[in-house]
């Protein structure tokens, strides 16, 4: 198997990258980011059609169990065995992950959400929300449900064979994760890594950890949409009575904004003249 080596100044920028204490933030007691934190006022959820008018209607968000991830690179630290490391299981908690993005225009997001689906309400739709108006809501439910809430951005600076190896000693950045000192912090940072080929994605993740461990695959804490939706995208090729059912839940759910096409490949001129 062959070994990836680094250099020292690549070291140091990936320790301090990679395994940064969890900072607690001002007044929000119960969450925490890890990493960078990021100061962009909305971040983006992109669903289809059906799955925004269920969103509204049970005035939830669905948050699920890392093993629900597609990506088994995303999901490798997750399901990982780490008695040899730590005993401690608080250290490697059982936790549910919420992704959103800061792409407005993810050309990506837009075809993922409506790739190979038919039939009414299938189309892409996309909530701008207020960032911190979502933090303050998990605080509140972190705070009736004795749970913690964490979140970070998705680093994306490993490729492939970096994460296959990433467990093994024989790799130079194991021990600057994997040490003595493992504890919460090194645990989410490598559940915040996916590879270099997403990076398009501009992700960013919640997690939160309930107090008492269950079975269940997804929880769904509640939340009020029309508190934190400042805007909302549907695909161009929405068909008008698709625009309408969604408008109609919107307004029955307090949603005060109004659904608006989007395209991406929009042209402001049909053509342009090259001048000299």
């Amino acid at each position: 198997m062959k070994t990836v080596t680094f250099t020292e100044s690549q070291l140091d920028s990936i320790k301090r990258d990679i395994v940064k204490p969890i900072t607690s933030f001002q007044k929000l007691s119960e969450c925490a980011y890890i990493g960078e934190r990021k100061k962009n006022r909305y971040m983006y959820k992109y669903m289809d059609i059906e799955t925004a008018i269920l969103c509204l209607k049970s005035n939830s968000i669905q948050f699920i169990e890392p093993t629900e991830w597609e990506d088994k690179y995303e999901r490798r630290f997750y399901t990982a065995d780490y008695s040899l490391i730590t005993t401690n299981k608080s250290y490697t908690p059982k936790l549910y992950a919420c992704c959103f993005t800061f792409s407005k225009a993810s050309e990506a997001a837009w075809k993922t959400y409506s790739y190979n689906k038919s039939g009414l309400a299938s189309r892409c739709v996309q909530f701008r929300i207020n960032k911190a108006k979502f933090r303050k809501i998990l605080h509140e439910y972190a705070k009736k449900n004795k749970c913690k809430v964490y979140e970070g951005p998705i680093d994306y600076s490993y490729t492939d064979s970096t994460i296959n190896q990433l467990h093994l000693p024989t790799l130079k950045i194991h021990s600057l994760i994997f040490n003595k000192d493992f504890k919460l912090n090194n645990y989410l940072s490598l559940l915040l890594i996916k590879r270099q080929a997403f990076n398009y994605e501009n992700e960013y993740r919640f997690f939160i950890i309930p107090q008492i461990e269950t079975n269940d695959k997804a929880i769904y804490p509640i939340i009020n949409w029309s508190d934190i939706i400042e805007g909302i995208n549907v695909d161009k090729q929405c068909s008008d009575i698709e625009i309408e059912i969604l408008n109609h839940y919107c307004k029955e759910y307090k949603v005060t904004v109004t659904p608006e096409k989007f395209n991406l490949y929009e042209n402001p001129d049909s053509q342009i003249k090259i001048e000299l």
